[in-house]
């Protein structure tokens, strides 16, 4: 399938947008695969984020939905931001965690 590739929170996200709009239309994955002139199957790899789709699918999923492209790829910038930092957060050290809560502490009795 073109365009599979592997799940990234940028994939997540898209996904979600995808599965939010659909809900939001009312309409089944078979509904917007109609609608939009591609598989269910890749409707259903999209949502899940495991398809990082090219153009011609993004421009196609928005047609079925009757939005722009943009409209479709407004992606949450939070979401990819907490991903981000979540990371962060697991890769901190017990040490450093509390090195990082004491200066926060110290920061706070300053104001």
């Amino acid at each position: 399938m073109p365009g599979r590739s592997y799940t990234s929170a940028i994939t997540l996200a898209f996904g979600a947008r995808l599965r939010f709009l659909r809900d939001e239309c009312g309409l089944s994955m078979q509904g917007l695969a109609r609608a939009s002139h591609i598989s269910a199957a890749t409707i259903c790899y999209a949502e899940s984020g495991l398809l990082n789709p090219t153009v011609e699918t993004i421009a196609k999923l928005a047609c079925g939905l009757g939005v722009s492209p943009m409209h479709l790829m407004m992606l949450s910038v939070e979401r990819c931001e907490h991903e981000r930092h979540a990371e962060t957060v697991r890769a901190l050290t017990v040490p450093a965690v509390r090195a990082s809560r004491e200066s926060l502490e110290a920061k706070h009795h300053l104001l």
